[in-house]
């Protein structure tokens, strides 16, 4: 027995002395751009000397763990920094942080053997599974994401910092978020925000809808968050690089592994990582042509099914995208249970130059994060009805919820962030600067319940009404939430006449944006742009009742109704009665025959009843609601439409009896390295004897204001027709 215990002593005394058996050697920290403090996504990690190595991940972490080093120094490279070479003492070391200085991209010496570029194999492998690998060619999918977003500015002008300004934001600038440009340059953060949504995609037909389960934004400008919410979501932030072109800034760029990519790129293989089951090819991308509008820098390629596992692209100011020095977007995929792989992780950073040495630049990053990510649940497209809805709650989860909810934790600097900002907004000179930007952009002035304006229609001048004294008000979200009125009172000193209107609608449904209202109008007009729904906004229609002679004056009343008939179509009916009061102005007179043949007797005026209805289908395109407001964002495809107006002899005096069709196709299309096209295709008939204003009025353009729905070397009343075909397009080139 004793003999047995002393064996059992030296046993624990030679497994305590024996620490190359029983301690790992490990490595662990964090990799970031030194002058930027940007955590550098997939840095490539190699023990020099050997072809052993690993990664950082996503969010610049790394670690690594063995029985021994298998070389004394670590060697770090990442795309556009100077490689690192750290030496290793042979001790374990866990809270690294490692600082890359910028430089030119070197991407190291590739061996090319029999004539072949070993790179362009596993591009066409990317080519050729494009489709398959592509999440979007996914029948359904939903999964739940989270968007970070940080916006700051990083550039102040010399005169404005000697003022007094300077002293109040001036202890606000600092350099802790990587968003800056030179870690020696500082920045103002001026707006954060965080969204958790559920995403939901359907294929066929395309139908998409994000609801917002949580949001909470800081910034200077910052009232409701509910309309900000819906723009921040992970549906504004979708960078898709299997598909053939990704719009970026309204400008189409070819993605590295797209259909014609190799007419764009060049390539060369740079690493294979043999770590993981598969292997997966590491691959330099830059531009045959340093000044096209193209990607450089690394995607990861899997040997297999030829799917991007990881990429970290960027553009910079040698690229021609106006104003933006550097876009860089780094990703990372999983692949799902269908095997489409899935982007789970996006990291955009965009700094924008300034225009002049007295502007101010803007630097924004938006992270996108996404998880449980499901493609079997099939949802019906009544689901869909909604494309961007909020959570009632959104705007008020507590501390503790964001704790446990966000996809990716606070960090030191975003809580300095978010500091900063509070102390910023609550500055009084920044209020009153916020208040007269709202009031130059939205052209209303808030006063209570009403909003008074717009300013730049409180004085004008026109042909018929000479000088011109407006005012208008519309009611506020503090008055009603579901009414919403507005209204105005003009005078005009050559009349000497009285102009007015009154408008009432009620939302009855605000998830199909359904309303109901009514407006009795009383004003001058000019047929063909300011009854023109299309054109009757801003300086355009101004500027034409400024310089042109064929006014009228105008008295309607109608009653009008509006709702989505599912998602992307809606129908708009209304029911009016029209006055045209014709007057002479200049060389304009207009008259006409309203019993021709029977008697020559002329009149300068005429009385319309209608009933109009239109159509309006628009898949592709986003509505965010606000109160008591919608905005429209025009999507990448098609909008169809259609209008048939219905006019009614002796209903409330009116003298016509006709029936005006009209069908449209709107296209909008992003080309790549092409450009973009806005495209329209119309065609209009009128049955029944009108005279010309009621027949189709094609928009002329009398001010030197471009509008890119007119004949802009065409005057106002210069081609009428009662049935015709019209088409247009628009072709905007990059480079």
């Amino acid at each position: 027995m004793r003999k047995i215990k002393y064996s059992l002593i030296l046993c624990l005394i030679w497994l305590c002395v024996l620490p190359s058996k029983a301690q790992n050697k490990r490595l662990g920290g964090k990799i970031f751009a030194e002058e930027t403090r940007e955590p550098l996504a997939f840095a490539n990690f190699f023990f020099h000397g050997t072809d052993m190595g690993f990664y950082s991940d996503f969010e610049g972490n790394f670690k690594w763990g063995g029985d021994a080093f298998p070389s004394d120094t670590l060697r770090v490279e990442y795309m556009g920094y100077k490689p690192r070479l750290i030496p290793l003492n042979n001790l374990s070391a866990t809270g690294m942080e490692i600082e890359m200085l910028r430089n030119i991209i070197q991407t190291g010496e590739v061996v090319i053997r029999l004539k072949t570029n070993p790179a362009l194999k596993w591009i066409a492998l990317a080519q050729d599974n494009r489709n398959k690998n592509n999440p979007d060619k996914l029948e359904h999918y939903e999964c739940e994401t989270f968007t970070k977003n940080t916006i700051a500015v990083n550039n102040i002008s010399g005169k404005l910092r000697k003022g007094k300004f300077w002293q109040e934001i001036g202890p606000l600038f600092d350099t802790i978020s990587y968003l800056n440009g030179n870690k020696e340059k500082s920045i103002l953060p001026v707006f954060i925000s965080e969204v958790i949504s559920d995403y939901y995609f359907n294929k066929n037909p395309y139908l998409t809808k994000e609801y917002i389960k949580a949001s909470r934004l800081k910034g200077i400008g910052v009232q409701d968050g509910t309309f900000i919410s819906q723009v921040l979501g992970s549906t504004f932030v979708n960078y898709n690089f299997y598909m053939n072109t990704l719009v970026v800034i309204d400008k189409g760029i070819v993605s590295p592994i797209a259909e014609s990519a190799m007419n764009t790129y060049d390539y060369k293989l740079v690493y294979v990582d043999k770590s993981g089951p598969r292997r997966v090819f590491q691959i330099y991308c830059s531009p045959k042509v340093e000044k096209d509008l193209a990607f450089k820098g690394f995607v990861w390629i899997e040997d297999t099914t030829g799917a991007l596992v990881k990429l970290s692209l960027e553009l910079n100011s040698s690229s021609n995208i106006n104003y933006i020095e550097k876009l860089r977007i780094t990703q990372e995929y999983a692949p799902t249970d269908l095997g489409a792989y899935f982007c789970v992780n996006t990291r955009a950073v965009i700094d924008a130059a300034e225009v002049s040495t007295q502007a101010a630049g803007v630097v924004a990053t938006s992270v996108v994060t996404a998880k449980n990510i499901k493609t079997q649940i099939k949802r019906a497209p009544k689901f869909f009805e909604t494309r961007v809805a909020m959570d009632p709650d959104a705007l008020n989860r507590s501390d503790s919820f964001w704790l446990q909810n966000r996809h990716l934790p606070n960090t030191a600097s975003d809580d300095r962030i978010a500091r900063k900002i509070d102390t910023l907004v609550n500055l009084p000179r920044i209020s009153t600067y916020v208040d007269v930007v709202n009031f130059l952009v939205d052209g209303f002035k808030n006063v209570g319940k009403i909003d008074l304006g717009p300013y730049y229609s409180l004085v004008s001048f026109n042909q018929l009404e000479g000088p011109r004294l407006r005012l208008g008000f519309r009611t506020t979200p503090m008055y009603s939430k579901n009414w919403i009125i507005e209204g105005f009172g003009a005078y005009g000193f050559w009349d000497k006449d009285w102009k007015y209107s009154l408008k009432a609608e009620r939302i009855l449904n605000r998830k199909r944006w359904t309303k109901l209202g009514a407006v009795y109008r009383r004003d001058v007009e000019q047929i063909g742009i300011s009854d023109n729904e299309n054109y009757s906004t801003g300086l355009f229609t101004a500027f034409n009742l400024l310089g042109s002679n064929n006014l009228n004056m105008n008295r309607d009343a109608r009653i009008m109704f509006g709702t989505d008939l599912r998602n992307g179509l809606r129908l708009s009916l209304s029911v009016g009665n029209r006055a045209y009061l014709f007057q002479k102005v200049g060389n304009f007179n207009f008259a006409w025959y309203p019993n021709f043949p029977d008697t020559f007797t002329y009149a300068t005026e005429f009385y319309n009843t209608t009933t109009n209805l239109t159509l309006r289908y628009s898949p592709k395109y986003y509505y965010l609601q606000n109160d008591n407001r919608r905005v429209t964002f025009t999507g990448i495809g098609p909008e169809y439409y259609g209008t048939w107006i219905q006019g009614y002899k002796n209903v409330f005096g009116s003298q016509f009896n006709y029936t005006r069709l009209v069908a449209g196709l709107n296209y909008y299309k992003v080309w790549g390295a092409m450009g973009r096209t806005a495209f329209n295709v119309e065609a209009s008939r009128v049955f029944g004897n009108l005279p010309y204003p009621l027949l189709t009025v094609y928009i002329g353009n009398q001010s030197f204001v471009y509008n890119s729905g007119a004949y802009n070397q065409m005057r106002i009343f210069e081609f009428i027709t009662d049935r015709s075909i019209s088409a247009s397009a628009e072709l905007h080139c990059f480079g």
